[in-house]
């Protein structure tokens, strides 16, 4: 008796356990066939912007993440981290034209609400809305566009 007392008392704590709140970027950017290197879809310089309210509490730089279904790794968000946006280039300091000024550091435009105690999916694809600014409420040069019209 005395064991499945001690049984049950263990499985109480186990399932009293809190649940993390994580998340997860996912490019299905449509591959691109370009003859310049590394332009391939991939997301380079991911960072992730976590934020509590309307401020910045913390940033996440990412490893890049291939096109067509790459992942990033599960994240686990820090508490009280409510939303959060995602950042990115299409070439890498790597590449020869890194420094063109059609490379400049592309963001998402809405906000991506995590789910409290629950895992989200970021998904990045040819129909993302994106802007060259993380603000776009205080910008007056506003790149506001999808991934799909940019490659056209």
């Amino acid at each position: 008796m005395k064991r499945i007392l001690f049984i049950l008392a263990i499985i109480a704590l186990m399932s009293c356990k809190e649940k993390e709140t994580t998340f997860q970027v996912i490019n299905n950017v449509t591959e691109m066939n370009s003859d310049m290197e590394y332009l391939d879809g991939t997301l380079w310089e991911v960072i992730v912007f976590c934020y509590r309210g309307e401020d910045i509490a913390k940033q996440i730089n990412l490893d890049p993440i291939p096109p067509e279904g790459g992942e990033s790794n599960i994240i686990t968000a820090e508490e009280g981290i409510e939303k959060v946006k995602v950042s990115f280039r299409f070439l890498p300091e790597e590449s020869p034209f890194y420094d063109l000024s059609s490379n400049y550091r592309m963001y998402t435009v809405s906000y991506t609400y995590l789910t409290q105690e629950d895992h989200t999916e970021i998904t990045i694809d040819d129909d993302t809305m994106l802007s060259n600014q993380i603000d776009s409420k205080n910008s007056n040069t506003i790149l506001s566009t999808s991934l799909g019209s940019i490659r056209k």
